[in-house]
């Protein structure tokens, strides 16, 4: 869709490695949660100035700061699908950063990134996610009834929606085990960063 773009091999191998070794001792297990109905399977934690709060549904704000390791790998993502779709506006300093971790079993229904302030929506501020691990098929809709996109996503592949696409509905519907480069070094499973802006 216009403003939603797959950059394919964005990482190679040793730089997918380095950012999993970033994460290694983070408290995803301290975050579990299935969202109902089986609709949301997977472990997450926040990194930067805003953390999601599950009770209220909102973003809360913290001291912390994404790290500018990761903050300059994700403008780096925007730019390489930028090149390619001139419908994506520019992308901001990223306040957080979502990291998911999907078991076998993972999944996340279908869902928009609308949480941020009025004034990051309005923006159209793309999104940045990166992947890690094990495939997943990954789908989109204008809506949640519409007809669904489907793609796989593949460990170092970035995905950019923004503009546009910045509402669009979007889900992780399998996870594909036994898919991730065998160089990696992770557990089974896979990891997805998402940077964002939320105010």
């Amino acid at each position: 869709a216009p403003g939603c773009v797959v950059v394919r091999g964005f990482l190679d191998v040793a730089a997918q490695r380095d950012n999993v070794a970033a994460l290694a001792g983070r408290a995803f297990a301290a975050r579990a949660y299935d969202g109902g109905g089986g609709a949301l399977k997977c472990r997450t934690v926040c990194l930067g100035g805003q953390d999601w709060d599950h009770a209220s549904n909102a973003y809360v704000e913290t001291d912390g700061a994404v790290p500018a390791v990761l903050t300059a790998i994700a403008r780096q993502a925007h730019a390489a699908a930028a090149a390619v779709d001139g419908a994506l506006p520019a992308f901001d300093a990223p306040d957080v950063v979502v990291c998911n971790f999907y078991e076998e079993a993972g999944r996340m229904g279908l869902h928009r990134d609308d949480a941020e302030s009025e004034a990051a929506l309005a923006r159209g501020s793309p999104v940045v996610s990166l992947s890690f691990g094990d495939e997943c098929v990954f789908a989109i809709a204008p809506s949640r009834d519409a007809e669904r996109t489907r793609t796989t996503l593949r460990s170092g592949d970035a995905l950019v929606f923004g503009g546009p696409s910045r509402l669009v509905y979007h889900g992780v519907e399998r996870v594909k085990s036994g898919t991730a480069p065998g160089a990696l070094g992770m557990r089974a499973g896979r990891l997805n960063l998402t940077f964002r802006s939320v105010v």
